[in-house]
C-alpha cells in the first residue's frame, strides 16, 4: 500500500512539520533476525529508544523504518514468519530506491 504523504510526528528528528513519502510492505516467509540484518546491509541503524516497543525503528540519513513481527500464519502444517515494514523518507526517489533494494533481498531470500 503506497501512500502519497505521511505527516511526521513533532518530535520525529527531522523536523516535525514536513511532510514524507511512505511505503508499507507485508514480508512474508522471512524471519524477524533476516528483515534486520538486510535493513543493517542497507545501512539502516536501529534506534536504541525503539528497544522497548513491539515496533522496532531504524534510522539512516536518507530514510527511517518501522519493523514489526506480526502473528505467523500457518501453511501446511507450518507456520510462516510475517513482518510489517514500513518506509519513510523525504524524497520519493530516496524510498524508492530503499524499497527497491529491499524487495530484492527479500526476493533472494526464499530461495
Amino acid at each position: 500500500m503506497k501512500l502519497p504523504f505521511f505527516p511526521l510526528l513533532p518530535e520525529d528528528k527531522w523536523g516535525g512539520s514536513r511532510r514524507m513519502y511512505t511505503e508499507q510492505l507485508e514480508i512474508r516467509g522471512v524471519n524477524l533476525k533476516d528483515i534486520f540484518c538486510y535493513l543493517h546491509q542497507l545501512g539502516g541503524r536501529p534506534c536504541p529508544h525503539s528497544s522497548s516497543s513491539a515496533v522496532t525503528v531504524f534510522d539512516h540519513p536518507d530514510w527511517h523504518c518501522h519493523v514489526e513481527q506480526k502473528e505467523p500464519f500457518i501453511f501446511m502444517h507450518s507456520p510462516i514468519p510475517k513482518v510489517h515494514v514500513q518506509f519513510f523518507a523525504l524524497d520519493k526517489d530516496h524510498l524508492e530506491h530503499v524499497v527497491k533494494l529491499f524487495r530484492l533481498k527479500t526476493f533472494r531470500a526464499g530461495g
